[in-house]
C-alpha cells in the first residue's frame, strides 16, 4: 500500500500484465455503454436510479498531477489538494499543490504549491471541522529527499486555522511512536456530536499497534492513549491506512480499510496475486467510539480501494471507491446505501463516475472523494491516466436523482 520508491515502476509494469492476462479480470474488452462521458455518469444495472446522470467535468492542473481531494471550507470556498513530483538531488521529490474556487466549483484559480508550514509528502486528504479548522493527513516515502527517517515511511497530520493558507505539522513516525515501525493514519478525521475529533493511527505487521487518537481542541493536541481492538484483522499496513471512518446518525462508527488480498482472501475466489493494485476493502463497525471494532462484511472484490463515505442531505449514504485493477473501466465508482450503513449492493445501481483511463493502461489513481453543496450538488475529484500515459486531475459536478 505504501511501497518504496524503487518498487513503484515494477508495480506499474505488473499492473499492466494483470489487467491483460488475469483470469479473474472479466476481460479487458470494455462495454462502451458502461463508459462515462463528458456529459453523463453511467449507472450500471440501474434499478432505483436512471441509466444516465447529467454532469459537468472540469479539468485542473497540469500533466502528472495526481490523487486529489476536495473540501468545502467554512467560508464556502472550495479547496482541492493533490500532489506532484519533481527531481531534487537526483531523487523524486513529492510536493502538494492546491486549487481554489469561489463559485461552487464552476471555475478554479491557479495551480499553487502548498508551502507555509508544509513538508512535501503524498496523498493529502482533508477534513473540515465545524469551527472551520482544516486537518490534512499525508505520508512520505523512504526515497523522498524530505524524509528525515529514510529507512521508514511515516505520516503527518497538518493543521490550518486560516482555510489552508498556513499550516502547522505533526509528524507521526518511528522517532515519536511507541513501536519503531512505519506509521499510517486514516485518510480523514471524524468529529462526534460533542465536537470530539477522532483520528485513527496505526502500524501493521509485525509490530502491530492500533490507536484512536482523540482531540477536544480541534486537533491542536491529541490524547493518544486509547488502543483499539479489532479481532480477525492482520495486515502489512495498519488498520488505519488508506482507510475511511464515518459517523452514523446513531453515533456509531463505520470504518472501511484497505487490506492485502493474500492476507484476507475472499471465500470461493482465488487470490489473483500481483501487486498492491489487487488489494480490497473490508467494512467494520464500532459502538464505543472506536475502542473496539467488529468485522461486518467485504466491500466488493479484489482491486477496489480508497474508500469514502458521504452522508447525503436526504438520508442516503454515498460510498465512492476506486477500481484500481482487474476489470475495466478503471476509476472512481460509487454505490448508494438506503438504510444507514446496513445493506451494500455492488451489483445494481453502480455509478461509473469516471472511466477516462484507456483500455490497456494502468490506473491513473482515481483516489478522490465527493462533497455535497447546500443546494444538493455533488462534486467528485479524481485523477486518471490519459492517452499520453500521464496522470491528469479533474472534478465533476453532478446530482444524485431521487430513487424510484
Amino acid at each position: 500500500m505504501n511501497p518504496s520508491t524503487s518498487k513503484r515502476f515494477f508495480y506499474f509494469v505488473i499492473s499492466l500484465v494483470l489487467l491483460v492476462i488475469n483470469p479473474l479480470s472479466n476481460s479487458v474488452v470494455v462495454n462502451e455503454s458502461l463508459l462515462a462521458s463528458k456529459d453523463f455518469i453511467i449507472v450500471k444495472n440501474p434499478k432505483r436510479l436512471p441509466s444516465r446522470i447529467p454532469c459537468t467535468r472540469i479539468p485542473l492542473g497540469i500533466n502528472a498531477d495526481y490523487k486529489p481531494c476536495i473540501a468545502r471550507l467554512k467560508s464556502g470556498e472550495l479547496l482541492v489538494v493533490a500532489f506532484a513530483q519533481r527531481e531534487t538531488q537526483g531523487k523524486r521529490d513529492e510536493y502538494f499543490i492546491s486549487f481554489r474556487s469561489t463559485d461552487e466549483g464552476r471555475t478554479w484559480g491557479p495551480r499553487t504549491e502548498l508551502k507555509n508550514g508544509i513538508i512535501g509528502a503524498r496523498e493529502p486528504f482533508l477534513t473540515v471541522l465545524r469551527d472551520g479548522t482544516l486537518l490534512m493527513s499525508a505520508h512520505i516515502l523512504p526515497g523522498d529527499p524530505d524524509n528525515i527517517m529514510p529507512t521508514h515511511w511515516y505520516s503527518f497530520i497538518f493543521r490550518s486555522t486560516d482555510e489552508g493558507h498556513t499550516w502547522s505539522s505533526l509528524v507521526l513516525g518511528p522517532k515519536n511512536w511507541p513501536v519503531k515501525a512505519s506509521v499510517a493514519t486514516d485518510r480523514r478525521a471524524v468529529q462526534l456530536s460533542d465536537d470530539t475529533v477522532l483520528m485513527g493511527v496505526s502500524t501493521g505487521r509485525p509490530n502491530v499497534r492500533t490507536a484512536m487518537w482523540r482531540s477536544t481542541n480541534s486537533g491542536k493536541t491529541w490524547d493518544q492513549s486509547m488502543l483499539c481492538k479489532n479481532e480477525g484483522w492482520s495486515d502489512t499496513d495498519g488498520f488505519f491506512s488508506n482507510s475511511d471512518t464515518f459517523v452514523l446518525a446513531s453515533g456509531d462508527l463505520l470504518h472501511i480499510n484497505r487490506v492485502e488480498g493474500r492476507n484476507h482472501p475472499l471465500k470461493g475466489s482465488r487470490f489473483p496475486g500481483g501487486n498492491d493494485n489487487t488489494d480490497r476493502s473490508i467494512l467494520w463497525k464500532s459502538t464505543n467510539e472506536g475502542k473496539t471494532w467488529r468485522r461486518i462484511q467485504n466491500m466488493g472484490g479484489y482491486g477496489l480501494m480508497y474508500p469514502q463515505l458521504l452522508q447525503l442531505q436526504d438520508g442516503r449514504i454515498l460510498y465512492n471507491f476506486t477500481v484500481r485493477a482487474l476489470a475495466y473501466p478503471l476509476g472512481i465508482q460509487a454505490i448508494v446505501n438506503y438504510d444507514q450503513g446496513v445493506t451494500w449492493n455492488f451489483e445494481t445501481d453502480r455509478l461509473i463516475i469516471e472511466s477516462k483511463t484507456p483500455k490497456g493502461l494502468a490506473s491513473g489513481g482515481g483516489y478522490g472523494n465527493t462533497i455535497q453543496l447546500s443546494d444538493g450538488t455533488l462534486i467528485t475529484s479524481y485523477s486518471y491516466r490519459g492517452e499520453d500515459h500521464e496522470t491528469h486531475l479533474e472534478i465533476v459536478r453532478w446530482r444524485l436523482p431521487e430513487s424510484k
